[in-house]
């Protein structure tokens, strides 16, 4: 009969250990890493840090002219968890299966419905994690290695700015991982896309004289805000565009520019 009470405490301690604990700092491994666009000299860093239900994750992708940073938290007890991706909202559904993450995503993506499928797998000396992602135009399968807990300086150090990473940056003084988000917020202040100013291909490029006018209505800005607010940010180009080409500058443009 002592035995019986055992039993049932040693069954809920299994059960609370079959999940895997993935935290740790983790680099992909070039060679093993099957993507559509290859790694090559891209640094492809995950900070895992799980706490229970709670899964959170740190991503930095960065190489010579190229960083990019995001962040994003599951909670494997909850029906669904919201996180930011590019500046829109994604839902995400995470939960576990014989010792698997599975983490499903869905969201849009500049008029585009996005959907990302991904399956995280411990390997059982715990030194590999391999994650399995189908975004439904392509599967990625991406190998990542342990690495030591001092490795987290990658992202807890100073970050690198735009203009030292990326080439031809003026006007812009922010952190790289930083600019595809400011990039964003011109598309949206303006309405238009990437090539409105830049080169496909070629994105240093001032061949058009769009980008370089760009950087005359940034330094305004600035200078606005600057001089005026005393250095904080109040004025932007959404302030005058209002997702308009054109600045609007009377209540009646405002309002038919509304109705079209």
């Amino acid at each position: 009969m002592r035995i019986f009470p055992a039993l049932l405490i040693a069954v809920p301690l299994a059960l609370g250990q079959s999940n895997p604990d993935l935290s740790g700092v983790w680099k992909a491994n070039a060679e093993k890493t099957k993507m559509e666009r290859p790694l090559g000299d891209t640094g492809y860093y995950v900070w895992v840090q799980q706490s229970g239900a709670v899964i959170k994750e740190k991503t930095l992708l960065m190489g010579a002219h190229f960083e990019q940073r995001s962040e994003a938290a599951y909670d494997t007890s909850a029906p669904e968890t919201t996180n930011m991706m590019r500046g829109e909202k994604m839902a995400s559904k995470a939960t576990w299966s014989g010792g698997t993450l599975s983490i499903d995503t869905t969201g849009h993506m500049e008029g585009h419905e996005v959907t990302i499928k991904e399956k995280w797998t411990l390997s059982p000396d715990n030194k590999t994690l391999t994650v399995a992602r189908d975004t439904g135009r392509g599967e990625d399968t991406i190998v990542f290695d342990r690495q030591p807990d001092s490795e987290s300086s990658v992202f807890t150090g100073p970050p690198r700015m735009a203009k030292d990473v990326y080439l031809n940056v003026k006007e812009l003084d922010v952190p790289a991982y930083e600019l595809g988000e400011v990039m964003q917020n011109f598309t949206h202040a303006l309405g238009v896309n990437c090539q409105f100013c830049h080169v496909r291909g070629k994105m240093d490029s001032d061949e058009k004289d769009k980008k370089v006018f760009a950087r005359t209505m940034i330094h305004m800005t600035h200078g606005i805000n600057q001089d005026v607010f005393k250095g904080k940010f109040k004025v932007s180009c959404y302030t005058c565009h209002r997702g308009q080409k054109e600045p609007l500058i009377r209540p009646a443009e405002t309002a038919e520019a509304m109705t079209h």
